[in-house]
């Protein structure tokens, strides 16, 4: 069969730059390379990067919009605007799509398969054999509901990434067409076996971290659903007690962008000024490694004596807890939208995030400092959940991916 892709439009596919979406788009690309199940025309935006991969089931057409197309994307935005329907993508984003679009008008295709971008697919509802890959809450105050109800009637198939979003959905609409696949993680990537104690040792010096320090590890955004802030906030609490503890942080405001306090490249916002008055006096214990490519971060969770996911929104999913299982660590998380899926207690401590969220994060946190038997099950739980179902299994996911669409599976979740 044939098939397009459509990235959400905001960075480039392979993921040169990172982003959740991202890789796993490149992981049905690569997945598809080693199990041959579709030709691919992958339309991404123009980053002269991506010309350095090649694959044989995929071709990477990079997208540049002409200045008219760039004209006819503010117009759009003004006018959605304009209608109540919010200001929806940049103009950049637009611009791709429709430049998109116009080279896709002349082409056949058995399905298209438009990923975690609303506003993308409301420019290709027309067409036929729609394949909408949701990522992330489509209840939410910035969602248009005339477009959501739109994808649910149009679409051939919409693939949730948790059965929390799908769940979601369907209180919009129910729909046969309504389907999950979760997210997946690359067990040769994330393999806790590649780093000895030296290597650990090394990373640990690289930051400046002592060897008998405990490290807490955050990995992501650096924004305030993320529940940084919080995170912070607790950690201080905990270290005045326990002074040998660190709070390392992997991640920067927006991809690619570092927010270390003395090493701004961009304008600071408000949530930047308020994360740098919070690390005053805790020089050497809050640790940044700053914006990491996806291929780094084990290095960075290998170090941790204990992951911390501290989400205040309903995430859609889990990726990092995924990621700090398949590294057999032992993880806080907040009972948080789809994080519990790939989650449960016997190999985290989850915590309330709506009452006393500071004060449960403190008690988890000491919890994981004074008993070592406990993190050492917790770890060990996590590390055989994760590798106990295919499905969290990178070299299934392609596969199943096309599973999905291909048998228009209905109903794959368990209510």
């Amino acid at each position: 069969m044939k098939c397009a892709i459509l990235i959400p439009g905001f960075l480039p596919v392979p993921a040169v730059d990172g982003g959740a979406v991202e890789v796993l788009i490149e992981e049905i690309i690569n997945g598809n390379e080693k199990f041959y199940r579709a030709d691919i025309d992958l339309y991404t935006i123009y980053d002269e990067r991506t010309s350095n991969y090649k694959y044989k089931n995929c071709n990477i057409i990079s997208v540049k919009p002409n200045v008219l197309i760039k004209m006819y994307s503010l117009i759009y935005k003004v006018i959605h605007k304009f209608l109540g329907n919010g200001e929806g993508n940049s103009v950049n984003t637009l611009a791709y799509a429709l430049a998109a679009k116009k080279i896709i008008k002349n082409k056949k295709y058995d399905y298209i398969i438009i990923e975690n971008n609303m506003r993308i697919y409301e420019l290709f509802k027309k067409y036929r054999n729609l394949v909408f890959h949701l990522h992330n809450d489509i209840l939410t105050p910035d969602k248009p509901q005339y477009l959501c109800k739109e994808i649910i009637q149009t679409s051939n198939n919409v693939i949730n990434v948790s059965k929390y979003l799908a769940k979601r959905m369907e209180q919009i609409e129910k729909n046969d067409n309504i389907n999950v696949l979760y997210n997946c993680v690359d067990f040769n990537i994330f393999n806790c076996d590649k780093y000895s104690k030296m290597d650990v040792l090394n990373i640990k010096k690289k930051y400046g971290i002592k060897e008998n320090d405990f490290t807490f590890v955050y990995t992501g955004r650096l924004n305030s659903q993320k529940g940084i802030m919080e995170l912070i906030e607790a950690f201080k609490i905990i270290n005045k007690k326990y002074k040998n503890t660190i709070l390392f942080i992997v991640g920067a405001s927006y991809f690619g962008k570092n927010i270390e306090k003395w090493h701004l490249k961009y304008k600071k916002d408000k949530f930047d000024i308020d994360i740098e008055n919070a690390l005053n006096g805790m020089e050497g214990k809050i640790v940044f490694s700053g914006f990491l490519k996806h291929n780094d971060v084990p290095s960075a969770l290998s170090i941790a004596d204990c992951v911390v996911i501290p989400s205040k929104w309903e995430e859609p999913f889990g990726v990092v807890a995924l990621e700090a299982m398949a590294m057999k660590k032992p993880i806080i998380a907040t009972k948080s939208g789809g994080l519990v899926e790939p989650l449960n207690e016997k190999c985290a401590i989850l915590i309330d995030k709506n009452t006393n969220f500071v004060e449960n994060l403190c008690t988890a946190m000491e919890s994981m400092i004074n008993n070592n038997n406990a993190r050492e099950k917790y770890a060990k739980n996590a590390f055989e959940h994760v590798h106990k179902h295919k499905e969290f299994d990178k070299n299934n996911y392609s596969n199943l991916f096309f599973d999905i669409i291909l048998q228009n599976k209905k109903g794959r979740y368990d209510e």
